[in-house]
Formats: structure tokens, sequence, C-alpha cells
């Protein structure tokens, strides 16, 4: 029935592209990342709470010049990305001297 096929469409393809878009920002108090087109998320890590910055990149992604940043909380690991390189180690940096400013 009806229910059936957007159940399908809903599991085939809309649901791998629904979190494809974000965007992220960099505040005085933390971390903002944005998800979704359809289904939109909001995710506000304060920056006292990053424990790790990690910089991904597998060998395709090299090759396209690309990179994934994962921060890691006490909870759990929030990935950002596919970004540029640059834009990624830029992130990293920026982040990283945030978690070294709230070290005591």
């Amino acid at each position: 029935s009806v229910l059936t096929v957007f159940t399908i469409f809903d599991l085939a393809w809309l649901s791998p592209r629904q979190y494809r878009f974000y965007q992220y920002c960099i505040l005085s108090s933390g971390f903002l990342l944005k998800k979704g087109r359809l289904i939109r998320s909001r995710l506000i890590v304060p920056s006292g709470q990053i424990l790790f910055v990690d910089l991904r990149q597998g060998p395709l992604a090299r090759l396209m010049g690309l990179a994934t940043v994962r921060i890691g909380t006490l909870g759990s690991t929030h990935d950002v990305g596919p970004l540029l390189a640059a834009d990624a180690e830029n992130l990293v940096a920026a982040l990283s001297q945030g978690v070294r400013d709230e070290t005591p």
C-alpha cells in the first residue's frame, strides 16, 4: 500500500540524505553544529566539554583534498565533514586552542 511505498522510499532514498547538509560555527563558548535539510538538528558543544579533536583522512579523501574532523566529548563523538583539508586543519587548530584556553 501507500505506507509500504513511503517506508521503502524513506529508507532507501531519504534517510541517507537527510544529514548531508550541515553548517558549523565556532562560538566564544564552544562549537555549534547544524545538520539536516528535512530533519534539522542543532548541537552545541561547550568548549569545556571538548576532550579531543581529531583530523581524519582516508586514502580517497586525501586524493580529493578532503578531511573529517572528529570532536570528542565525555559521552560521544561528533563528526564534521567532509571539509576541504585546509578548512579542516583551521577548525582543528581553533578548537584545540579553545581546549587549551579552558585547561587550568
